[in-house]
């Protein structure tokens, strides 16, 4: 087969050396080959089929013959007329140089003809002598660097210089930890006694709880009345005792004393729908003690308008002095409730207050 495609590849190439001298270009020949089977043919034109192989195909070198002796130069012959330029062919095998001959006239320079493949390259000459040196290139780019040698031994030591200036001070280090406790030191001597204080309160517990099993009402709007108690649960020291108008009202302690004075007051309404407004203060030895008072406003029926007021005072008193809880209305409508008992629920009083000594 490769015998087979060289004979075929000479063949072409004789024919369109020939073609290029004796046919236009439209008419040149084509080495066209079968896309399957390889089968190689010549035509002025190849089918769907077939690649165009005529400018892709090159020939075998063959082995480069002896050169042969240089012949007479020929006398150059006329110019011939400028063909056109036929389809380059494939690059036939470089044969043996012909003796040179005659020279001729020096006819019109034809067309660039193809470059042939490169021959064997010939046996290395002789060396001529050495030529002058000539001027210093420049200088070329560093080369990388080497590996760092082995270190060589050490020297021995030089004389000691002069001490240098002192550098400046360096940033404080960090806290080291803290060490060990040191031993317990041995305990001073007493000092002297301090002079003796006063004289605290030996005795401590004086009490009293009381209730009020009665609905109170206001007298007239605006006006100041005192919460009566009607009734001891138990007492010591503390006694609840009537006021001028026969109302057991003043709440007397027997011992000096800071004491504290807690109350739950049952606010209801008995007509009315309207907001009512009451207000509850502290009252000692008669004279309201300063910012004592609070307010609250009840709104709804007298089903619904519901509340308690609740909260505590503390209040220094000296033995035989009293206190009271006063309260003032907007609306004679507003009363302080007391209602019997409804099962499972006990009966409720208008008004609890408890008095105890805490200091």
């Amino acid at each position: 087969m490769r015998s087979r495609l060289k004979t075929g590849v000479f063949l072409a190439l004789f024919l369109i050396l020939l073609g290029v001298s004796t046919s236009p270009a439209a008419n040149t020949l084509k080495i066209c080959q079968n896309k399957k089977s390889s089968v190689i043919r010549l035509s002025f034109t190849c089918t769907s089929s077939e690649k165009n192989i005529t400018t892709s195909l090159k020939g075998y070198a063959g082995t480069a013959g002896p050169p042969g002796a240089p012949g007479i130069q020929g006398l150059v012959g006329p110019q011939g007329i400028k063909g056109e330029a036929g389809v380059q062919g494939p690059t036939g095998l470089q044969g043996p140089v012909g003796p040179q001959g005659i020279k001729g006239d020096v006819g019109v320079q034809g067309p660039t003809g193809l470059q042939g493949p490169v021959g064997p390259q010939g046996a290395t000459g002789a060396t001529g002598p050495q030529g002058a040196t000539g001027p210093q290139g420049p200088v070329g780019p560093q080369g990388a660097t080497g590996a760092t040698g082995a270190q060589g031994p050490a020297g021995s030591t030089g004389a000691t210089g002069a001490t240098g200036a002192q550098g400046p001070a360096g940033s404080t280090g960090a806290t080291g930890a803290t060490g060990a406790t040191g031993a317990t030191g041995a305990t001073g001597a007493t000092g002297a006694t301090g002079a003796q204080g006063p004289t605290g309160i030996t005795t401590l517990g004086y009490y009293g709880s009381f209730y009020d099993t009665t609905s109170q009402v206001a007298l007239a709007i605006n006006t100041a009345r005192a919460m009566q108690l009607n009734n001891t649960d138990f007492s010591n020291g503390v006694s609840v005792v009537n006021d001028t108008n026969n109302r057991a009202t003043k709440i007397t302690v027997v011992n000096s004393g800071i004491y504290n004075l807690q109350f739950s007051a049952q606010l209801s309404r008995n007509a009315g729908n309207n907001s009512v407004i009451i207000n509850i203060w502290l009252a000692k030895e008669g004279t309201a003690v300063p910012y004592s008072n609070t307010k609250l406003t009840l709104t709804g029926t007298d089903d619904s308008a519901k509340a308690v007021a609740a909260w505590n005072f503390l209040v220094a008193l000296t033995a035989g002095q009293y206190v009271q809880l006063m309260w003032s209305v907007s609306d004679l409508d507003l009363i302080i409730e007391a209602a019997a008992e409804v099962l499972p629920a006990p009966a409720i009083p208008s008004l609890i207050v408890t008095l105890t000594q805490v200091g």
